[in-house]
């Protein structure tokens, strides 16, 4: 395949997965088939053997997952449509507050495929933006460099640096106008996004755009004994938001930030209910990813069952904590 008619597929099956009639079947047949045109250009096969290369790197704010894992995401299609369709999105709005000066967005934890800066790539205008990419495995920064070739992209890229986007520091003297990164678990758990975040987000201009552009981890009492139907009032109670994070957030030490206190009340029943927290991301303004929309949205236990009966009738402190092993802690 020529490097032209690569390009010109890459477009084709990204349009079938952000068009609005197209069905989560054609959506999931189209990030499939981006895969296959990867691992044809010689990228990244998901399905060989290749878990060994690139692998996990434990940071000082969360892990960075490793090439495999990275690359699998592109198969979780309604994340994968949402994330796009969500940053071209933004990119045409900078655009429009900004005409005539080009945006330059850093693509931070870009993954071998570089999928949140590739694919948006395909709908800009040449000279209108410069996507800048960075991940702290080198495997990554090798297999997207070979990929932007393979595409002809060269000219939508500007610089691939190889770091923790923890501790980067925006080198150039042109302003930052747009961050990128996908670098979560649900309820914002074990990966370095909350890190990330809190380094970037005060490096963008004036104006300038982190996405996602809202992160909201919320506290819920669910009934495990009741079945899940459509209407969802019977069986889960919503307690708090517990955080917020976005380009605003600020955590006063650097490392803790105090949440919320939640008093658990005497006639909670143990043996049915069950804290958990639930994630909503707001991609850009209307495009969001909400309740098991992706395993970015799976609620996931607050606290152990085996602990429950203990704090009946107990006020809990809620607090989010970045450290290797980052996430929303609780004490009494």
């Amino acid at each position: 395949m020529t490097t032209t008619s690569a390009q010109s597929t890459l477009k084709t099956l990204t349009d079938r997965l952000l068009a609005n009639e197209s069905s989560w079947g054609e959506r999931r047949q189209a990030v499939h088939d981006i895969a296959e045109l990867f691992a044809s250009l010689g990228i990244y096969d998901i399905h060989t053997n290749e878990r060994e290369i690139g692998a996990a790197v434990n940071l000082s704010g969360g892990y960075a997952i490793s090439s495999w894992g990275a690359a699998m995401c592109l198969l979780e299609v309604k994340r994968t449509y949402i994330f796009i369709k969500g940053i071209i999105a933004a990119i045409q709005s900078l655009q429009r507050n900004q005409p005539n000066k080009p945006l330059h967005i850093l693509d931070a934890g870009c993954g071998p495929f570089a999928l949140l800066s590739v694919l948006p790539a395909l709908y800009v205008e040449k000279g209108t933006a410069t996507f800048h990419l960075l991940d702290v495995i080198p495997e990554n920064i090798a297999a997207v460099k070979k990929l932007i070739t393979a595409l002809q992209l060269d000219d939508f890229f500007g610089d691939l640096y190889i770091a923790d986007a923890i501790h980067f520091k925006w080198p150039k003297a042109v302003p930052l106008n747009m961050v990128i990164s996908e670098t979560m678990l649900n309820a914002l758990r074990k990966e370095p996004q909350v890190a990330i975040t809190l380094n970037l987000a005060p490096q963008l201009a004036p104006g300038g755009l982190f996405i996602p552009e809202n992160i909201r981890v919320d506290l819920y009492a669910v009934n495990n004994k009741l079945n899940q139907q459509q209407d969802r009032t019977p069986y889960e109670q919503f307690y708090t938001t517990l955080f917020q994070l976005n380009k605003y957030t600020q955590f006063e030490d650097g490392i803790t930030k105090q949440l919320a206190k939640v008093k658990i009340p005497e006639e909670f029943d143990c043996t049915q209910n069950r804290f958990m927290y639930y994630t909503f991301i707001k991609v850009f303004e209307n495009v969001v990813l909400e309740y098991n929309d992706s395993s970015l949205n799976i609620p996931c236990p607050a606290i152990k069952e085996s602990q429950q009966i203990g704090l009946v009738g107990k006020e809990l402190f809620f607090y989010y904590e970045v450290t290797e092993y980052p996430g929303i802690r609780w004490r009494l």
